[in-house]
Formats: C-alpha cells, sequence, structure tokens
C-alpha cells in the first residue's frame, strides 16, 4: 500500500527540481507504483491529510490503473 501524504506543509517549496513537497511525493509514488512485479506483487493506494485517510485503490496487481490515480 502506498501512502501520499496530503497534509498542508506538502504545499511548501520543496527543491529547485521539484516546486513542492506535494509534486516530489506523488513522483515518488508513481515511480514505486510503476516498479511493482504484478506476476507476484500487489499494490494499492491511499491519502490522507490531518483529518482522513481516502483508499483511492484497494491492494490490485494492476500497477497501471493504481499509478493513473496518483
Amino acid at each position: 500500500m502506498v501512502l501520499v501524504d496530503q497534509t498542508r506543509s506538502m504545499s511548501q517549496q520543496f527543491s529547485s527540481s521539484y516546486t513542492k513537497k506535494l509534486v516530489f511525493a506523488k513522483t515518488a509514488a508513481t515511480t514505486l507504483i510503476e516498479s511493482v512485479n504484478e506476476a507476484k506483487d500487489l499494490v494499492g493506494l491511499a491519502r490522507f491529510t490531518k483529518v482522513q485517510t481516502t483508499v483511492l485503490s484497494a491492494p490490485i496487481s494492476d500497477k497501471t490503473a493504481v499509478a493513473a490515480l496518483v
């Protein structure tokens, strides 16, 4: 399960390569999801804020579908 932090702090400046922390986090999440071996692994996606956690995809073998949700 890949978790993406969407708290307020993620809107802060990160580096010259990534304008915001959230942009970097989404890039890292996508890279991780795309590295999954669909033949033997499952991957899911959730995001969280200060208030709640939302599951965007339960663990499945279709990494392309999960990556599209990032």
